[in-house]
Order: C-alpha cells, then structure tokens, then sequence
C-alpha cells in the first residue's frame, strides 16, 4: 500500500513539474501570434499610407498648372472631392476628419480663383464651408460658435453677404430710376421737336 502512494507520489511530481514547460511553450505561441498580428497590421498601414499620398499626388496634380482641366471642371473636382470628405466625416471617418481641412482649402481656393472672393458666390460658399467645420469640430451651432475668431469670421460674411445683397438692390432701383429719367426726357425731347417742326422753327416747309 505504502508502495503505491509512492508511486502515485512521483506520478504528480513528474505531471507538475511538465506544466511549466508547457504553459511556456503556449506563451511562445500565442507572442507569435501576436507579432504576427501586428506586423500584417503594420503592412496594412503602410499600404493604406501609401495609397492616401497618390490619392493625395492626383488630386493636387487635377487642380495644378499641370492639369489640362477647365476652371469650371476644377471647380467640380474640387466640389465633388469636398462633399464626398465631408460625408464620410460626418460618419466619424478619422481619416476624413483629418483630411477635411486641406480639401476645405482647396475647395474655397477654386471657388476665389473661379468666382472671386468679393463674390456672393464664395460668400455662400465660405458660410457653408466655415458652418460645417464648426459641426465637425463639435462647436454647438456653426452661426453662434464658442470659438472667437470662427463667430467673428462668419459673422463678417453674412454682414458681408446683407450689405451685397442691399448693394444689389440699390443699384436695381437706380437702374429703375435712370430708365425711367430716360424714358421720360426721351419723350419730352420727341415732344418739343415735334412741336418744332409743326411751328416751322427748324426751317422745314
């Protein structure tokens, strides 16, 4: 009896002393795993790193010197480029979100080279570009935002675009006012040589 509890004994003793080994070699097993999953990671990024700089590259080289693009189609690349970013930064896309300020720019650049910045074109622009940064950034209302500068900014184009649009409408109604001036001297003038005529002042009969 004695025996084999000794036996038994050494039994545990051997399985015991078999769990280190093992537990290491699960250990080894599982950092390769691990080493594996970050280096396809790592390969992932660069790719993906590598095919944002030629996305990058084309779309600069669309809006150069060296593009045979219209102004117009400039303006429509760089457009279609702006709202297809900013969708995908509303959906909290990081790469995006981290994209949006440099294709914002080239977008308002097309819109000054094309429309001028003066325009009420780029105004509206302007506003609708400042107003959706400031949703992006998480500021509470794009036309009453806690930043200083951007309230200042957007306050000043819709001072900007009211006074255009007064400005607009005034010289609708001088247009109105020189027509009718016009009309009415053109007709006084028919009138009195008319009249001349009729009276043998200029020497006619």
């Amino acid at each position: 009896m004695l025996s084999a509890y000794t036996a038994w004994q050494q039994a545990m003793s051997q399985s015991s002393s078999s769990i280190p080994v093992a537990t290491t070699s699960i250990n080894d097993f599982t950092s390769a795993i691990d080493n594996s999953g970050a280096a396809a990671k790592q390969a992932a990024d660069a790719m993906a790193s590598a095919q944002q700089g030629i996305a990058d590259w084309l779309a600069k080289t669309m809006l150069g010197q060296l593009s045979p693009l219209t102004p117009v189609d400039k303006l429509g690349f760089s457009h279609d480029r702006y709202v297809e970013n900013l969708v995908a930064a509303q959906g909290r896309d990081l790469g995006a979100l981290q994209g949006y300020t440099g294709i914002a720019d080239e977008y308002l650049q097309q819109l000054a080279s094309y429309y001028g910045v003066g325009s009420a074109e780029y105004m509206k622009g302007f506003a609708g570009v400042t107003g959706q940064a400031a949703d992006l950034a998480g500021l509470s209302d794009a036309r009453s935002v806690t930043a200083g500068d951007l309230k200042a900014g957007f306050k000043s184009v819709v001072d900007e675009v009211a006074k255009l649009r007064a400005e607009v409408g005034l010289l609708h109604d001088d247009q109105l006012h020189f027509r009718m001036m016009f009309e009415r001297s053109s007709r006084t003038t028919a009138q009195q040589l008319t009249e001349a005529i009729r009276d043998g002042a200029l020497g006619f009969g």
